[in-house]
């Protein structure tokens, strides 16, 4: 018996619509992903700023990943064997970072997939024969199934339409919110260690260029706490 092969969209290329790509192209199916960004990150993007000490690099998103199950052990010994990621023992024993930037892996994932960057999915319309998704700019792509795989409250909005049900489950996961500073020096700042959580209003702070693979200057990434950055969320 053959294989009924489906035309999927997926609206998200992070490393969860990414990884449910991978999956879904294995099986057969025609996948593509459609991103408002310019190129590969999400969560774990890299942020490259020109500065007065040189063109500096910032992790501002996540900062490390863990491994917890073999399939993803895996996955993260491939992207190790091609030089897109390494462990960072200054996190811990088990974290690890994507060289020489945070988003590596998930470039490396997007350059084996069909990937629309620069196309925010304005709305999804229930057609005939499935779904279409609608961009801001006008053009439209008809597929057979859609994944959401962004944030919840971008997911909402999607969904409100099309699964009122699924958007109200959306709405109820609130993200935390999170100021985060950049900093980068010309020189070495002299603290011994190179990050620490949970300290006052700071949640966590990391010299940035300690990451293996790092260029540029001596660069900070620092994450005010979840009850702080509520507080601020909307002051200048």
């Amino acid at each position: 018996s053959g294989v009924y092969v489906m035309r999927i969209g997926i609206v998200g290329a992070g490393i969860a619509g990414l990884a449910c790509a991978e999956d879904l192209t294995s099986l057969g199916h025609q996948v593509r992903l459609f991103d408002k960004g310019r190129g590969p990150g999400g969560r774990m993007s890299t942020r490259r700023i020109p500065t007065l000490a040189g063109e500096a690099y910032f992790d501002h998103g996540a900062q490390y990943f863990t491994v917890r199950n073999d399939t993803f052990n895996r996955k993260v010994a491939d992207w190790i064997s091609k030089g897109a990621a390494a462990q960072w023992p200054s996190a811990g024993s088990d974290a690890y970072v994507g060289v020489p930037t945070m988003n590596a892996p998930v470039r490396l994932m997007a350059n084996g997939e069909s990937v629309v960057w620069k196309s925010l999915v304005k709305r999804i319309e229930q057609v005939e024969h499935g779904w279409r998704l609608v961009f801001d700019r006008g053009e439209a792509a008809d597929v057979d199934v859609v994944v959401v795989a962004t944030p919840a409250e971008q997911a909402s909005d999607l969904l409100a339409s099309v699964a009122p049900d699924l958007a109200s489950r959306a709405r109820a996961a609130v993200s935390e919110p999170c100021w985060t500073l950049m900093l980068a020096f010309f020189g070495a700042v002299a603290i011994a260690q190179n990050c620490w959580r949970d300290k006052d209003v700071i949640g966590w702070a990391a010299r940035n260029s300690s990451k293996p693979g790092r260029i540029g200057p001596e660069s900070w990434v620092v994450q005010a706490s979840p009850n702080w950055s509520r507080l601020h969320i909307d002051k200048d």
